[in-house]
């Protein structure tokens, strides 16, 4: 159950919530003030509750990150269902990720992520015990971690990973050897040049601007494609990393499904233009096939890299459905009319123009605002919020270009 509001005061609670208005309706006894007074009693570390004394009623608060986040899952697969349009086939949106690599079994590669895993890099790594029945490397197993939180966000995109770091011990500290920074350099430009990306996935952070990097940064830039990049954990001890600070890159805080956010994210400025998301016991793979709960910012990046893609997607999903719908385009925006009529080039074209939009900070950020909820100081996701709001697809497709062309 979901509180609104709860507030501690010593052994005593006050909750407010309709919720609970309801199921205390449901049980014979009917409140007509959903402000509520309740003694709160001491936590069942096995279970994770606390369980709240009404008027003679029990009510369980759940306090279950791990839960709140297969719900997240839950609530997103169900919104991608909504939005895939069957038999329409499109350009696969795809996303690399720079970590320390990732492992996989052949058999889930191709069975349960579809052979969505396209490329790695080095183009010789291999899995570092030489096993025949595993693909890719990761001596660390964060970014298999990473890479298998995208893939289960993400049902539509291609992947590719990039092992620039060997551990994650390599991105500590102001200093970094100069072998690493050109790694990480090199994965960004393989990225950009060879894969072709729309989307770099960056779960790491270091505390000052690396050149080398930031050159790689601008080239990603200047060709279109939506970086995204973990803040940090290192809570109020530290601003934010670097590159997530590069005016360029969205920066991401983490939260948990509930939108309740990540204690040790950093503090954000008056001014923050970053967001937070689903960052908080994710379940992903590990190097052995096994699975474990990880939660950060690093956590949240993916995640986030998943919902872009997902919109990048679905625009180009719609194009002929909704140019067909469509009358003109004009300095006044789009026109959607009653009957169909073929799409010119010149629409075309111009839609397409306006769906790279999203791959870049400013076009993406406009969106994210139409799709987040205020918590302390932090602006969190919650992808349902868009869509919930537009009646179908096309509607939705026409306000998306609207504010792109607007910006």
């Amino acid at each position: 159950m979901k509180f609104d509001t709860v507030i501690q005061h010593n052994l005593a609670v006050q909750v407010q919530s309709r919720a609970l208005e309801r199921q205390a309706a449901k049980q014979g006894h009917p409140i007509s003030n959903t402000l509520l007074l309740a003694k709160l009693s001491p936590p069942n570390q096995r279970r994770r509750t606390r369980t709240l004394y009404i008027q003679g009623i029990t009510l369980k608060k759940w306090h279950d990150p791990k839960r709140s986040a297969e719900r997240w899952f839950e609530d997103f697969k169900t919104l991608e269902s909504k939005l895939q349009v069957e038999g329409v086939d499109s350009e696969p949106v795809k996303v690399a990720i720079i970590d320390t690599g990732a492992v996989f079994t052949k058999r889930r590669a191709h069975v349960e992520y579809d052979d969505r895993i396209k490329g790695f890099w080095p183009d010789d790594d291999r899995d570092q015990l030489g096993r025949p029945h595993h693909i890719g490397r990761d001596d660390d197993g964060h970014g298999t971690h990473v890479a298998s939180a995208l893939l289960n966000v993400n049902p539509f995109c291609h992947v590719y990973i990039a092992r620039a770091f060997h551990s994650r011990s390599e991105q500590l500290g102001s200093q970094m050897a100069e072998e690493v920074q050109q790694r990480v350099a090199q994965a960004i430009r393989h990225a950009v040049d060879e894969w072709n990306v729309n989307i770099l996935s960056l779960s790491f952070g270091f505390e000052r601007q690396i050149d080398d990097i930031r050159q790689a940064l601008v080239h990603a830039e200047q060709n279109h494609i939506l970086v995204i990049a973990a803040c940090g954990n290192f809570g109020g001890r530290q601003q934010w990393t670097w590159p997530a600070r590069h005016q360029s890159v969205l920066g991401m805080y983490a939260a948990d499904g509930n939108e309740n956010l990540y204690p040790r994210n950093p503090t954000p400025a008056n001014d923050d233009q970053r967001f937070a998301a689903l960052g908080v016991a994710v379940k992903g793979l590990t190097p052995a096939d096994g699975t474990v709960l990880r939660s950060g910012t690093s956590i949240a990046t993916p995640i986030t890299a998943g919902i872009a893609g997902t919109l990048i997607h679905f625009m180009r999903q719609h194009k002929e459905k909704y140019l067909e719908a469509t009358c003109a385009y004009s300095d006044k925006g789009w026109v959607i009319q009653a009957d169909s009529r073929t799409p010119s080039n010149a629409m075309r074209i111009e839609f397409d123009r306006l769906v790279r939009g999203l791959n870049t900070h400013a076009g993406m950020s406009a969106v994210f605002l139409r799709m987040k909820t205020d918590r302390a100081g932090y602006r969190v996701l919650v992808p349902t919020a868009l869509f919930d709001n537009h009646r179908s697809g096309i509607l939705l497709v026409n306000f998306l270009l609207n504010l792109i062309g607007n910006l």
